[in-house]
Parts: C-alpha cells; sequence; structure tokens
C-alpha cells in the first residue's frame, strides 16, 4: 500500500457565507455620536422590535440612517460578490447583487451591559450585518477569569448556528467582537449574543438589507 502524495480536494462547498470586515473612521463617529446623543435623550425606543434582553436599543433617525447608507450597501454589494463566487445567489442575480438594488430601511443601536443578550433568533431581509462601535477590552479578558475555565468559554461571543449536529461537520461558529468590526451574513441564519459579567458597556449597530426588487422584499 502507498502513502506517496497525491492529488486531493476538500473545502466546504455548502452553507452560509459570514463575511467580515471593517467600517471606516468616519462611519464609526458618526454613528457613535448619534449613538449616544440616542442614549443621552432617550429617543427612538426599538426594543419591542427585537430580540434582546437588552435595557438600551435605539432606532437611529431616517437622516443618520442616510448618511449611513452607502458605506454600508457597498460593503454589502461586496459580500454579494463573495457569496455568488461560491455560487450560492439566484437569480435574477448570479454573481452579485449591485447596490442601487439594495436598501437599509432599518437601523439601530444596542448598548450591552453586564448580564444582558440576545437570544437564538433571526432577521428579515436579506442580509444582516452588525458592526461594533465601542468594545471595553475587559470582556475579551475574561475567556482567563475562573468563570470561563470550562469546556465551552463564550463571555460576550456572536454565535451562528447552522445545519444538524453531526460527526466531523462545524455547526457554529463564534467570534469575538472588536472596534471597527463589521459583520454580514444572510438575515435568516440563526445567531445569539452571550452575556458578560464585566460592568462595562458594549455598543453595537445592527440592521437589515433588503433589496427594491419587490417581489424579492421577503426572499
Amino acid at each position: 500500500m502507498s502513502k506517496e502524495p497525491r492529488k486531493s480536494a476538500w473545502g466546504a462547498p455548502f452553507g452560509p457565507v459570514i463575511y467580515q470586515s471593517t467600517i471606516s473612521d468616519e462611519l464609526h463617529k458618526l454613528m457613535l455620536d448619534e449613538a449616544l446623543d440616542l442614549q443621552k435623550k432617550k429617543e427612538n425606543d426599538y426594543r419591542q422590535n427585537l430580540a434582546g434582553n437588552i435595557e438600551e436599543e435605539y432606532a437611529y433617525s431616517d437622516a443618520v440612517r442616510d448618511r449611513c447608507t452607502e458605506e454600508i450597501l457597498y460593503l454589502c454589494s461586496d459580500y454579494s460578490e463573495k457569496i455568488g463566487a461560491q455560487g450560492a445567489l439566484i437569480q435574477p442575480w448570479t454573481k452579485s447583487i449591485p447596490e442601487n438594488e439594495l436598501v437599509l430601511p432599518q437601523l439601530w443601536v444596542n448598548f450591552q451591559k453586564a448580564g444582558e443578550w440576545n437570544p437564538p433568533h433571526c432577521h428579515s431581509g436579506l442580509f444582516s450585518f452588525v458592526t461594533y462601535l465601542q468594545v471595553p477590552p475587559e470582556i475579551g479578558q475574561e475567556k482567563d477569569q475562573e468563570h470561563q475555565k470550562n469546556s465551552f468559554p463564550s463571555a460576550g461571543l456572536l454565535q451562528f448556528d447552522y445545519g444538524e449536529h453531526i460527526p466531523f461537520t462545524n455547526v457554529t461558529h463564534q467570534m469575538l467582537p472588536k472596534e471597527k468590526m463589521i459583520v454580514f451574513f444572510p438575515a435568516r441564519l440563526r445567531h445569539y449574543v452571550y452575556p458578560f459579567k464585566s460592568e462595562v458597556t458594549r455598543i453595537s449597530v445592527s440592521g437589515n438589507v433588503f433589496s427594491n426588487k419587490t417581489n424579492w422584499q421577503n426572499y
């Protein structure tokens, strides 16, 4: 029997595509300044529309959302191109979804504090995203604390679930948020956010991206 090297092929040819990038300093400042203003004024409480067990969640005004749209949809179109490269887009799109066919009708900010969390849920639209405006280092440092010395340390992590729990298959993907990181994912992909114990506040912004092709709004 031979153990000589030979050609082989491997990969993960199916399943959702997750996209990670960063937002610009300009967009970060705009969203953070407006978020802190919303928190100060306690305006546009958005909790009734969301699944989070979070005390402070606010919707951005239409004017602020419009100022954020160009960069977010640019990144979302790039994300769709990566999906197209995998062959996962379907008609009427095969390679990517142009920016001018994407809309961002919803944009909100979350002020997550100690003990708060987002339970397993999914969103509406084609794609969803989350970006992080403020990430205190204490959250990432919890992995070295006594309460995280177990087989599944998860304080403050963002987690995605997909597929059946069968041997040799990874059905979860965890990410530790970082400041200015933005993550896009299919809107119907189940995800959740674990709580942390540190007495700090993490600020994130989320939104759902739709198509302006009306027959695809509920895709």
